[in-house]
């Protein structure tokens, strides 16, 4: 008041992967948002020898934090997941954000990282100079390259996903599906168990959204479906 401090805000403690935390580190809090370029500094409990992209990876796990896990924990997408460890070898949710801490995740509208290749941002275990920029489609929005658990993997992402009202289900269809399971789309859609939980997608179309729209109905239905007139996009209740 009148130019005179008149208290003192307690000062947070930020961990590897961009959380804040108060009281001896216990309780997670939504600190001040601070925005990296792309750079090399190791953000997310590991050094890397390639660029990355700290403020497109500070959205996705504002996104994907672990109080949104729990939450997840309890979907039915989940428990069918859990339940076919053949389709779903070892699926655990620790495990699923270990490798959302070992991704990384690319705007590819940005002047700079847009420009890097496939090669840099995989570590090299891509061979690909094709940029970032150029490697979605004109329909695509998001892509994951180089998926497995022990691979250097990379999402590249186009702006609208995180401005979307719930980027949760982009982010979980790419992150689970494709950078953690290591599926391609034509194998999640090709899945007679993932049909037989009413994935679907029309004959011919080679569109992949679907899969988020599924899982944004909880993986209970796909809307569009003729089968389930009264199946409504982001309706699920639980995610």
């Amino acid at each position: 008041q009148s130019g005179a401090p008149t208290g003192q805000i307690t000062p947070l403690i930020t961990s590897w992967t961009g959380h804040a935390y108060r009281i001896g580190s216990v309780e997670q809090i939504a600190g001040g948002a601070i925005r990296f370029g792309i750079s090399w500094l190791p953000f997310q409990a590991r050094t890397v020898n390639f660029p990355r992209d700290e403020d497109t990876n500070a959205k996705v796990n504002k996104v994907l934090s672990p109080a949104f896990w729990t939450k997840f924990a309890r979907t039915h997408c989940h428990a069918l997941f859990a339940n076919q460890l053949s389709l779903m070898p070892n699926y655990n949710l620790k495990q699923v954000q270990d490798k959302q801490a070992r991704t990384n995740f690319y705007d590819v509208s940005k002047t700079d990282g847009g420009q890097l290749s496939l090669k840099v941002v995989t570590g090299g275990e891509l061979a690909s100079n094709v940029k970032l920029v150029d490697r979605l489609g004109r329909g695509a929005t998001a892509s994951t390259e180089n998926y497995g658990f022990d691979r250097t993997t990379a999402v590249l992402l186009k702006p609208e996903v995180l401005t979307a009202a719930k980027p949760q289900y982009t982010l979980v269809h790419e992150l689970v599906l494709h950078a953690y399971r290591g599926f391609s789309d034509g194998e999640v859609f090709g899945n007679t168990f993932f049909t037989a939980q009413k994935l679907w997608r029309p004959a011919g179309v080679t569109a992949t959204a679907n899969i988020s729209t599924w899982l944004g109905t909880d993986c209970t239905c796909t809307p569009g479906d003729p089968s389930t007139p009264t199946c409504a996009a982001n309706s699920s209740a639980t995610w």
